[in-house]
């Protein structure tokens, strides 16, 4: 037998080939996360929405003289932030991500395998943490920490898989320089409609700790009956039939009007997603006057309402007959005020106490960011 046939001569080359890889691996090689970049600010905001909440340009772009309404394409979705490192780490290798630099609380990717990964759904105007690891050799490891923010700018959108015009309430700031807090009131379309979600959108739903589902929808509507979409997750659900615009401030709604907002002011209930149908019009209406009684800018709201134009949905607008009407009639609660001292006004005029008003706050306002 020739030399180098050696069978031990081979076996002991492939050893040797495999601790020689083993060590640059755990030494020049190690787990480095490559991007995003050090302190880098991601904007979590499509590209397409960023003039119109720069106040640059409307939420409807003209083209010919005619009005082409964004939201014909979806676009209610938010940009992923990239993660990428140069080489595949362990069979067990996982990108943590955290929003304490101690990483006490925390979630984990798997990324075996891999040299990238897409994470999306992260809160705007958050500092987050991040950092591989695994184990070799039968000891754990782990990348140095990388550090990164999102821009602090909502909207926060949130990809739900199957249904659309879906966005955290949270992040706006307020007049008195608290910012509603995120993570706690969601708003979007029905789950269970034209639209349905999936299993994937339900775990999105999970990873959010949905716990109250409330459908302000008729009784009609409800094809399934009183009963969530998310009953499978152990989600309560509530009803509250609210009509939209104008109509939400007649006095016949009053009760109901009522009942909604205080689903609000029990801990609870949260976080919490509502919606009607859309998301858009009786969502739209709701949502608008309890950011209202938070504080946030009429300016802000206005943006706020007009956002459903990127989604399936389609134009809402402030231009709009229904949402003129609205604020024409909203006006008389406390004519020529702000449009927060008149939705207190009008939450006073059905009943709502000061207590309940503050629980809310309590419950939605955090200190605003330096």
């Amino acid at each position: 037998m020739r030399k180098r046939d050696w069978p031990g001569r081979r076996t002991a080359g492939v050893v040797s080939a495999l601790l020689i890889g083993c060590a640059a691996w755990l030494g020049a090689a190690e787990l480095t996360i490559s991007a995003p970049a050090e302190d880098e600010v991601i904007d979590l905001v499509p590209a397409s929405q960023r003039e119109f909440l720069a106040g640059r340009t409307s939420a409807v772009k003209k083209s010919k003289g005619k009005p082409v309404v964004l939201g014909k394409a979806e676009d209610s979705y938010p940009v992923k932030v990239v993660f990428s490192w140069p080489d595949a780490g362990p069979d067990d290798c996982r990108l943590i991500l955290s929003e304490s630099p101690a990483f006490e609380t925390k979630r984990e990717y798997p990324c075996a395998g891999k040299t990238s990964l897409e994470i999306e759904n992260l809160k705007c105007g958050t500092v987050y943490y991040a950092r591989l690891a695994g184990t070799a050799g039968g000891k754990a490891i782990c990348s140095p920490v990388r550090k990164f923010r999102t821009l602090d700018r909502p909207p926060r959108w949130i990809r739900v898989t199957g249904i659309s015009n879906v966005r955290d309430c949270g992040g706006w700031k307020t007049k008195s320089g608290a910012r509603v807090r995120q993570g706690m009131m969601f708003r979007g379309s029905a789950m269970d409609g034209k639209l349905k979600i999936t299993p994937e959108g339900k775990k999105v739903m999970r990873e959010l700790g949905i716990r109250t589902d409330l459908d302000l929808r008729a009784p009609k509507e409800l094809k399934n009956g009183p009963v969530s979409a998310l009953a499978s997750e152990g989600v309560r659900f509530e009803q509250a039939a609210l009509i939209g615009y104008i109509k939400f401030l007649s006095r016949p709604k009053a009760k109901v009007n009522a009942k909604a907002f205080r689903i609000f002011t029990d801990r609870r209930n949260y976080p919490v997603y509502f919606h009607c149908a859309g998301g858009a019009d009786r969502t739209g209406t709701l949502n608008f006057m309890l950011l209202a009684v938070l504080g946030v800018s009429d300016e802000d709201l206005l943006k706020e309402y007009e956002l459903t134009t990127f989604s399936y949905y389609g134009k809402r607008l402030r231009t709009d007959k229904a949402f003129r009407e609205f604020l024409e009639k909203f006006d008389t609660y406390a004519p020529g005020r702000d449009f927060g001292t008149k939705a207190e006004a009008y939450f006073r005029s059905i009943g709502i106490t000061d207590r309940e008003l503050t629980a809310f706050r309590e419950i939605m306002l955090e200190k605003g960011p330096k």
